[in-house]
């Protein structure tokens, strides 16, 4: 901090710190959040009256021996399940006394599993029967591996989802936090993945298929964002339960058309593989004769929780300065309830405070801070907090909570500016580590990358410091965002959500909208790469490969770095049969994320076509030990495939 004020100053400073930055727990604590999977639910509504579907439950002894109470586990599994098919489909599953499941021998696959399982109890007298067979020893986001659903069939297996490797994960990156917050968090993950898991296999005994819908619970790799079943595979499922017992010939022709159709007509499906496989598991169960019939006979048809305002160091707020004795008290009170997380008690204590000394930092800080825990968003907050950044002896810290403020009320113009000024602040003093990482992470929320790395960079190794470089780096690279100065730090959140915005308008079609993205990129950032990159991507997907070829070596020369027009290059040369000029391109497309399938599976495409089966089975092993699942190569992934 700067000279004046002198020792009162910096014990001001020492105040309110627990107040205005984050501590390490702190840190821990909003990277918890973050963890957070994604509440299920239903998308939409049914008017039926509930009817109930009767459901068979095994139990492997080793899933018994992993999981405790695992006879109510398996019934709370039941149940938050219902909670979205009851809401959605108008049936319940209703669970029969569960049975222990005296396998034949012990098994690791999931397809032996589910034949083991049909072969001990057809379920002649029952809707479904459900197997759950031990957790894996490994992690794995491959719902082949986590469960699997007898396609149009009555059966299912699913495991359990404990993971070791998961709660040691967390112990060692969440090691500041108490031990409760870290098992409420695991017991979070992991019920969200039991009912993603069920729901996602039970789906598939009606039929439904693998689709890549951001939230869908039909992608083929669990994710904690998922969410629900999108409105394709709802209809499907809502046929399909009304016809699944039908025992009339004009019934069964009804299921076939409606989910003929629903296939055939996807734009969300998984790949043309997952398309093909669809047809003919629907020609298996219908019948080649009925399934073409039905087709030509017209078939009906996520608040983020917020920050603590103090630490363990609470009582620090009330050390420094002159308030009245008893006052002071009421300061130390309200420390101690906000520490102990009561924070409506800590208000009641505070609000009299801080009319009576709105020239005290340490008092105006803390009640800035308590704010922004209570009411984040409220302009009651905003105002109080604003003023306390005007104090002419407030503390830099008080300005991050002033943009976390705004950050909550989706102003980032706003905290930008006050970001800013909370870093020419710190750069006048002798700031600890913890409080740039606190300011790198305020920046990166802000999506003002060339802030938080260098923000970042003064954190001196702290925890997390690593991590927020890396997503900017690859914010760059998706974004074509540049480093020199062709978009002011302050402007850098428009312009990534602007080039976002298009590429994902691209992805589903809309193609008039990212024209115009690209249009009013190029007018109000005309230095920067983004518009030449979104016109890549636009005659990419119309396959117009001249305008394509002339727009992505544009994109390539002036954001070198860029994902999009590397990887466009290569399908390109790939459609062109120029296969080294492909597999160069998609290598470093490859090279610059590689966190999604796309360049993946095209790069599977042109090894394969090339003849290189070793590098092929490299790629391959590489893919399932990042992903968890199989590669299928295709060099124009599904994402893509409307185009054609």
């Amino acid at each position: 901090m700067p000279a004046r004020g002198g020792p009162k100053s910096l014990l001001v400073c020492a105040a309110v710190a627990a107040a205005c930055w984050k501590s390490p727990r702190d840190l821990q604590r909003d990277y918890a959040q973050s963890l957070r999977p994604a509440p299920i639910g239903a998308q939409s509504r049914a008017t039926a009256p509930v009817r109930s579907l009767r459901v068979r439950a095994y139990a492997d002894p080793e899933y018994q021996a992993q999981t405790p109470r695992w006879s109510d586990r398996i019934r709370e599994q039941i149940d938050r399940a219902n909670a979205t098919i009851e809401t959605e489909f108008g049936v319940r599953l209703e669970l029969e006394p569960i049975r222990s499941w005296r396998r034949a021998d012990r098994f690791e696959r999931l397809d032996k599993a589910l034949a083991e399982l049909a072969e001990a109890d057809p379920g002649a007298d029952v809707d479904w029967v459900i197997g759950f067979a031990p957790a894996l020893r490994f992690a794995s986001a491959a719902h082949e591996q986590l469960g699997m659903g007898a396609v149009f069939g009555r059966h299912l297996v699913v495991r359990g989802m404990f993971s070791l490797e998961e709660t040691r994960a967390l112990e060692t990156v969440l090691d500041k936090l108490p031990r409760e917050e870290r098992d409420a968090l695991l017991r979070e993950r992991r019920v969200h993945k039991e009912t993603a898991v069920l729901l996602h296999e039970w789906a598939h005994t009606l039929g439904a298929f693998h689709e890549h819908v951001p939230g869908s619970l039909m992608s083929p790799i669990y994710e904690p964002s998922q969410s629900g079943f999108s409105p394709g595979i709802v209809r499907l499922l809502q046929v399909s339960l009304e016809q699944r017992s039908a025992g009339d010939d004009a019934g069964l022709s009804r299921w076939a058309a409606a989910y003929r159709d629903e296939v055939r007509s996807s734009t969300t499906i998984w790949d043309a593989e997952t398309r093909a496989e669809s047809f003919r598991f629907g020609e298996q169960f219908f019948g080649s004769s009925r399934f073409a019939a039905g087709h030509q006979g017209g078939a009906p048809r996520e608040t983020a929780r917020p920050a603590e305002p103090l630490g363990d160091d609470a009582r620090a707020a009330t050390e420094a300065g002159r308030l009245a004795a008893a006052d002071a008290q009421r300061l130390e009170d309200a420390a101690r309830k906000a520490q102990a997380r009561d924070l409506a008690g800590a208000h009641a204590l505070l609000a009299p405070l801080a009319r009576r000394y709105p020239e005290d930092a340490r008092v105006q800080a803390f009640s800035c801070s308590l704010a922004q825990a209570r009411e984040p968003r409220s302009a009651a907050t905003l105002a109080g907090c604003q003023a306390a950044a005007r104090l002419p002896d407030a503390p830099a810290e008080i300005r991050l909570v002033l943009a976390q403020v705004l950050l909550d009320r989706d102003d980032r113009t706003g905290a930008a500016a006050a970001l800013a000024r909370a870093e020419s602040a710190l750069r006048d003093g002798s700031a600890p580590p913890e409080l740039w990482l606190a300011l790198a992470q305020s920046y990166g929320r802000a999506e003002i990358c060339s802030a938080a790395e260098r923000t970042a960079a003064r954190a001196r190794g702290q925890p997390g410091a690593k991590e927020i470089a890396a997503e900017c780096m690859r914010m760059r690279r998706l974004a074509a965002l540049p480093r020199d100065a062709a978009v002011a730090p302050e402007r850098e959140h428009e312009y990534v959500d602007a080039v976002l915005g298009a590429q994902r308008d691209v992805r589903a079609g809309r193609l008039d909208r990212a024209r115009a993205a690209a249009k009013d990129l190029a007018a109000k950032f005309p230095a920067a790469p983004g518009a030449t990159v979104i016109h890549c991507l636009l005659h990419g997907r119309a396959r117009s490969f001249a305008a394509a070829k002339l727009a992505c070596e544009s994109a390539a020369r002036a954001a070198p770095e860029a994902f999009f027009p590397r990887y466009f290059l290569g399908l390109i040369a790939g459609s062109e049969r120029r296969f080294r000029d492909a597999q160069a391109d998609l290598v470093r497309a490859l090279e610059l994320d590689d966190g999604t399938y796309e360049p993946w599976v095209s790069l599977a495409s042109v090894d394969e076509s090339l003849g290189e089966m070793a590098a092929l089975e490299e790629l391959k092993a590489r893919y399932r030990k990042r992903f968890g699942a199989e590669l299928r190569p295709a060099l124009w992934p599904s994402a893509w495939e409307a185009a054609r």
